[in-house]
């Protein structure tokens, strides 16, 4: 079975362990005893408030909050997210490579950038985090610069910001979270999610004092933002763990700026520094269907070769900035 096969939740009725139904099910009985001497005295309508107060109680008890990181691929099953495969079209993918290799601003960056990536994976020891942020962020500063200043036909009033440790959703409530999946009689819960990505990527219209204002303000990002790049770090706190379990986290921070934003595609991206996939999420009639590339290895034995660096940073470029509709097919 591949990890793009849909599975149906079970139908069997299923609450969260957390949930004590003798407990509620005591004050339930405790509030119809009190209800029912209320009524007796004629004080029902003082009664009112409390019943309201309990129905509140109980609406967040079958509410479960997670952070990204701890979603599962079975909460997003439940969430009724569909995966599937999303593959290059070589002919378009090479006629665009060749593109950038022509312009020579790109040319020049990304000469750059391999040199760079090659001192970092030189000089800076690989364990712990350090290593493989310096590579991801010395990829996004030059994805930045040929998106801003070099790709073809870009717009000079178009700039890019980018925000670590985006809060998503944006701005509101330090508690602020986005739904997930509905309440189901086969779950009993509502699941809610909220928490930061690694990095949003931001391509906004560069006028007046919007730059000042997204160096400044991350609220004001998503006020002004015509797209949107999320990137997630696959962290390996657990040495064990591997990079395909952390795609999850990636998928629900995608899906909190979706409905957040109420967009109706959002684009992201998962890396380690070494490995890399792309996808891109959509909302339809149908519901939310998550398209993924297959994992590109930006490894030392490959770093010899610029070829998989170019790539990464030309789909880069192109998931800050669409410019082509061709270059995936969505199966």
């Amino acid at each position: 079975m591949s990890q793009f096969d849909v599975h149906k939740p079970e139908a069997t009725f299923k609450l969260d362990p957390s949930f004590d139904i003798p407990k509620w099910r005591k004050e339930l009985h405790e509030l119809k005893e009190e209800w029912t001497l209320a009524i007796t005295l004629n004080k029902g309508d003082e009664f009112e408030d409390k019943v309201r107060r309990f129905l509140d109680r109980l609406d967040g008890a079958i509410k479960r909050k997670l952070n990204f990181s701890e979603v599962t691929e079975d909460d997003l099953r439940k969430a009724g997210v569909v995966r599937r495969a999303l593959q290059r079209v070589p002919e378009n993918v090479a006629e665009l490579a060749e593109a950038y290799r022509i312009n020579p601003a790109i040319e020049t960056e990304i000469v750059g950038l391999h040199s760079r990536v090659k001192d970092i994976y030189g000089c800076v020891n690989r364990e712990g985090p350090s290593c493989s942020r310096m590579v991801i962020e010395a990829i996004l500063f030059s994805v930045v610069e040929i998106v801003s200043n070099c790709s073809p036909g870009q717009d000079p009033k178009s700039g890019v910001t980018i925000f670590p440790g985006m809060k998503i959703p944006p701005g509101g409530l330090e508690d602020a979270a986005v739904q997930l999946s509905s309440r189901r009689i086969s779950e009993g819960i509502e699941l809610w999610v909220n928490g930061n990505t690694d990095y949003a990527v931001v391509e906004y219209e560069d006028i007046e004092e919007n730059k000042e204002w997204t160096l400044q303000s991350r609220g004001y990002a998503f006020e002004i933002f015509k797209n949107c790049m999320l990137l997630t770090r696959a962290k390996y706190e657990d040495p064990e763990r591997p990079f395909v379990s952390y795609i999850p986290e990636a998928i629900s921070q995608a899906i909190g700026l979706l409905k957040s934003e109420h967009l109706s595609e959002v684009r992201f991206c998962l890396s380690d520094g070494q490995m890399w996939t792309f996808f891109i999420l959509k909302l339809n009639n149908e519901g939310l269907k998550c398209y993924q590339t297959i994992v590109l290895d930006l490894n030392e034995n490959h770093l010899e070769s610029d070829a998989e660096l170019r790539q990464i940073v030309m789909f880069l470029c192109e998931w800050v900035r669409p410019t082509r509709k061709d270059l995936f097919t969505m199966k």
